[in-house]
């Protein structure tokens, strides 16, 4: 083989990787979750509780009844997006809200598929945690 051969085929190895990574992206069904991870961001759902869902479809041994429910946010695609638990989230764990379908806008991060929530719209009504009220009321007061 000749050097010229050689250089060739070396070159062609080195870029092949290069070419293979800038393909078009193939996200199965992911939604990008890589490019919101970290970010402030809104996801839209049916705020549920997650073992009493997965009990009903799915046969799993929840224990709501003793632990409590464990509110999440289910998407159309049928996952599930937990909550930092947090004053912020605290809010969600109202059972009024159980059912309905909302918007939660906070940090997603994927990893952890968790939400550090900022606020919650539900029913066109846009609330947020409160520190001098100490609850999630919408209130404006500083």
């Amino acid at each position: 083989m000749s050097k010229k051969t050689f250089f060739i085929i070396c070159s062609f190895l080195l870029v092949l990787p290069i070419m293979v990574q800038a393909g078009p992206e193939h996200d199965h069904g992911q939604k990008n979750v890589e490019k919101i991870d970290g970010k402030v961001t809104t996801l839209e759902g049916v705020l549920v509780c997650k073992n009493c869902s997965l009990k009903k479809d799915f046969g799993a041994r929840s224990e709501c009844k003793i632990r409590g429910c464990q509110h999440a946010l289910k998407t159309t695609d049928g996952k599930f997006v937990e909550f930092l638990d947090n004053k912020y989230s605290q809010g969600l764990k109202d059972t009024k809200y159980a059912g309905k379908q909302i918007k939660v806008t906070g940090t997603f991060f994927a990893n952890a598929n968790t939400m550090d929530v900022q606020t919650i719209t539900v029913e066109g009504k846009t609330v947020s945690w409160c520190d001098n009220c100490a609850s999630m009321d919408g209130c404006s007061a500083k």
